[in-house]
């Protein structure tokens, strides 16, 4: 890895400022460390653990007309001093290929365009459909993507399936796990806002009593950024429902959040207050035939549910309160508090990886109090090409944590280093 790195770095030393770059071609080199650990995995005392995480990408983009771009982005995802039981794909996999994709589009500033191949997909903030980056491995999809767009709209349609993560083999798609969308964007529909309306359907034949079938309709609100109409105010909202049916089941749920922020300008290190609530539906009849566990689908959801990503947008209230500082141009810290409770008491709690964390009792919680979260994040970026931060996040269990688990309290802290060539 250290020979590997090494020589990459020796090839585009020379030219730092753009990587290596000719009029057709571009080689670029991207590189990220982060160590963090956890307190109390599984909410137990002394289960603690720590671990180095980094992650080398290689890029090659060719561009021999106007009109057609060629991308490929190899990456080698690796883990150090971790307990073997927890190596698992959102940590390792070596040498393998994320993005291969052909890009065509009617002339340089064409308003049709069409991407094929293994990519990402990320639309509005993630919260839905992201590339996951926090994570080692991050997420790409084997799509094909046509793009419409003219000064004011624009519409994404897509046609896709999630590349699943093999550690030891080469990353490929499931058959049948499919995803389709559009996602439009119209930056004159509101005053002062963009509007994103979007619908998605998500399959998969594998899952319990038969298949998936999953619709996701909704719309994200939110300012136009640097608005001088509204006077240092800020706000985002969005609303999704979902319908279909999952085995033998028919789904029924939602998800909505809204955002408020104001920032003091100008004033000293540039405060922005934020206040926040996110809610998605949880099963409140297990038996009745009707899923309303909302479907967070292939989100990032470590940038909005806390820093220790033990919630997901599923079965969940959550109020947000948060504070950002400019201490220096280039720095920037964040604290965040968030308060946890569940939607239905009869449904499970639901981690950031969408998986079950903590079930529910048979008959139902007798109390839907998760717990509340603090976050601190601080970022330094030195240039576009290379920053450095740190964070920590700590979870005070509530009374649901206390008596379905052994109710410890968790900490997350991390420090990393990334740079780009």
């Amino acid at each position: 890895m250290k020979r590997l790195l090494t020589s990459v770095l020796l090839f585009v030393a020379p030219v730092w400022g753009d990587g290596l770059q000719l009029k057709w071609l571009r080689l670029g080199v991207e590189y990220r460390v982060r160590v963090e650990g956890r307190t109390a995995f599984g909410y137990r005392p002394g289960a603690d653990d720590a671990y180095a995480l980094s992650r080398l990408r290689l890029n090659i983009e060719l561009k021999p007309t106007p009109w057609l771009q060629m991308y490929v982005q190899g990456q080698d995802s690796r883990v150090g001093w971790i307990d073997p039981a927890r190596v698992g794909p959102l940590f390792k996999d070596t040498i393998d290929l994320r993005q291969a994709y052909l890009y065509v589009r009617n002339g340089e500033k064409g308003r049709f365009g069409l991407r094929v191949g293994r990519q990402e997909l990320n639309f509005g903030v993630q919260r839905l459909v992201g590339p996951l980056d926090w994570t080692n491995t991050a997420r790409s999809f084997d799509a094909a993507r046509l793009e419409i767009g003219g000064k004011n709209a624009r519409a994404d349609i897509f046609a896709a399936s999630v590349v699943r993560i093999d550690p030891t083999h080469f990353d490929k798609r499931r058959p049948g796990e499919n995803f389709h969308g559009i996602y439009s964007t119209f930056l004159k529909a509101v005053p002062e806002s963009v509007l994103e309306p979007y619908l998605f359907y998500k399959t998969n034949p594998r899952v319990a009593g038969g298949s998936l079938g999953l619709y996701t309709a909704g719309a994200r609100l939110v300012s136009k950024p640097g608005s001088k109409k509204l006077y240092g105010l800020d706000y985002s909202a969005e609303a999704a429902r979902q319908w279909g049916h999952s085995g033998s089941s028919g789904v029924g749920a939602w998800a909505g959040y809204g955002i408020a922020g104001y920032t003091l300008s100008p004033v000293r290190w540039t405060p922005r207050f934020s206040a926040e609530y996110s809610y998605a539906s949880g099963d409140r009849y297990p038996r009745d035939g009707k899923i309303g566990t909302f479907d967070n689908l292939y989100p990032t959801n470590h940038l909005f549910y806390g820093l220790a990503d033990l919630v997901a947008w599923q079965n969940i209230h959550n109020p947000r309160l948060g504070l950002d500082l400019k201490p220096h141009k280039k720095m920037k810290v964040v604290v965040d508090h968030h308060w946890f409770w569940l939607a239905s008491r009869y449904d499970h709690l639901y981690n950031a990886g969408l998986g079950i964390a903590v079930r529910a009792p048979q008959g139902g919680a007798l109390h839907r109090d998760i717990g509340r979260e603090a976050d601190l994040t601080c970022v330094y970026t030195l240039s576009p090409r290379g920053s450095f931060g740190a964070g920590i996040g700590h979870l005070f269990p509530g009374r649901f944590l206390k008596e379905n688990t052994p109710g410890s309290s968790t900490t997350f802290p991390y420090v990393f280093a990334s740079f780009k060539l």
